[in-house]
């Protein structure tokens, strides 16, 4: 399953948001807010 999200603005609360509940690997584009929350288990972070 593929899912795109899109805001006009980015705070590192919304990143919580969209994984909550997700497992699975998650494609970025190194937006800094993501490695700080690379101690949820259950998604595997990688880049573009």
């Amino acid at each position: 399953m593929v899912l795109f999200t899109f805001e006009k603005v980015r705070p590192p609360e919304g990143f919580k948001n969209h994984i909550e509940g997700f497992k699975g690997k998650f494609q970025t584009d190194g937006y800094k807010a993501y490695e700080k929350n690379k101690e949820i288990p259950d998604y595997i972070l990688f880049s573009c």
